[in-house]
């Protein structure tokens, strides 16, 4: 142990290439850190490292569903929480303190507020649902993105929330109870295959099952498990899930897309081909003050990045289907 312990680490970084140096000192595999730098620059991917060594920010949603927002905030800070509000985005707040788990409190048991990323609120805030619409939620557990809808749609309207997993679908069940939502029912499917509905949707809304690479701050075990075999495997998954939920849009609604994730794979590259195969489908703008446009062209999706907007890494796409 004493003869690890006095290991030089520039002794160790002496004959390595710039990329292996960059991997070990941020503790990131040396294929993520290639990709990264290729992606977004040598600059920005520092810091992208160098963030997801730091703890991650916590956002709270007031549910406005269970009272008006000022009292539900009164409520929680009354627990010896500290909530500082989000510019610009409606019902979230920054958590600056929290005498205890914020699932502990009595506030979240009453489902005064859910515990979100801005970045998952801005996928919903993107869709723009009304009250009266119907929205289909597509991979709807554990429940955040519906909860927001049927908030910003007052409970008001219809949401088909569909999940494949049933341990997961009892949680969606126990939240949207938790969070009093009244206009969402749970279909258990699975999106690669046939979705048993025959319904025209305002919106879809769509966050698939993807790899994270947006979510090392939270997860940070997560990106020695990550492959780019497993990028191509979670890709082609998705786009089977697009392909049959862009099904489920009648004329002139909107298709939203979003992952965690920062691939090219997964995002750009996924929504290209999808574009290209659906030509009555086009890309929109995201009205958004923050978040980068992507790349290859789709500079009206959004890429969101934790050393650049204290959030999760995130994609959305926003889609319109025209005929």
């Amino acid at each position: 142990l004493g003869k690890i312990l006095s290991i030089n680490l520039n002794e160790i970084l002496k004959n390595k290439d710039e990329e292996e140096k960059i991997a070990l000192k941020t503790f990131h595999p040396k294929w993520f850190v290639k990709y990264c730098i290729k992606l977004m620059g040598k600059s920005q991917a520092l810091k992208f490292f160098k963030t997801n060594l730091k703890f991650k920010k916590v956002y709270l949603r007031l549910n406005t569903l269970k009272g008006k927002e000022e009292e539900l905030k009164k409520k929680i800070e009354s627990e010896g929480v500290k909530l500082e509000k989000v510019t610009n985005f409606p019902y979230v707040y920054f958590l600056k303190k929290a005498e205890k788990p914020l699932v502990k409190l009595e506030a979240y048991a009453d489902g005064l507020f859910y515990i979100q990323d801005k970045s998952s609120c801005l996928a919903v805030l993107a869709a723009n649902p009304k009250p009266g619409d119907v929205v289909i939620d597509a991979c709807a557990a554990p429940g955040g993105k519906t909860s927001f809808l049927a908030q910003l749609m007052s409970n008001e309207g219809k949401i088909y929330s569909l999940d494949y997993s049933k341990e997961r679908v009892k949680l969606w069940i126990k939240e949207m109870n938790r969070m009093n939502v009244k206009n969402s029912m749970m279909i258990l499917c699975d999106l690669t295959k046939h979705i048993p509905l025959k319904i025209e949707a305002d919106i879809v809304l769509l966050d698939p099952p993807c790899t994270g690479t947006g979510t090392l701050m939270k997860n940070p075990s997560m990106k020695w498990k990550i492959t780019f075999p497993l990028i191509k495997k979670f890709q082609n998954i998705q786009f089977k899930m697009l392909e049959n939920c862009s099904r489920l849009v009648k004329a002139n609604g909107t298709l939203i897309y979003s992952t965690c994730s920062i691939t090219l794979e997964e995002n750009e590259l996924l929504i290209e081909r999808f574009l290209k195969l659906n030509p009555n489908f086009k890309l929109i703008s995201i009205n958004s003050f923050i978040g980068f446009p992507g790349f290859r062209s789709k500079n009206l999706c959004k890429r969101l990045y934790p050393h650049t907007n204290e959030s999760e890494g995130f994609f959305i796409a926003k889609m319109k289907k025209e005929f």
